[in-house]
């Protein structure tokens, strides 16, 4: 498999690493308006959530995006074993 860029992809993946680095260096590194108002506008439950049941990668808890989505989650109180509680551990 060939990455858009003409070179070898890693092996499982549709990128070579010098495509997927620059990639993942870009999104660790910036962080977008629209992720910003999205983070803003969640409520603890909703960060509670994401925290415990997002996939791995997750572009809101990934590089300074994801630093930010933490201070804004303990700002708010964070996990409490309560919202614990209540989320469990399985996810429906």
């Amino acid at each position: 498999m060939r990455c858009t860029c003409g070179q070898k992809a890693v092996p499982g993946y549709t990128q070579c690493y010098p495509c997927w680095e620059r990639a993942h260096t870009a999104a660790c590194t910036t962080m977008t308006p629209e992720d910003k108002a999205r983070i803003d506008a969640m409520s603890r439950e909703d960060m509670a959530s994401r925290w415990r049941f997002a996939e791995v990668g997750d572009p809101l808890l990934q590089g300074v995006t994801g630093q930010y989505f933490s201070e804004v989650f303990a700002a708010k109180g964070g996990m409490s074993p309560e919202i614990s509680k209540s989320l469990g551990w399985e996810r429906t």
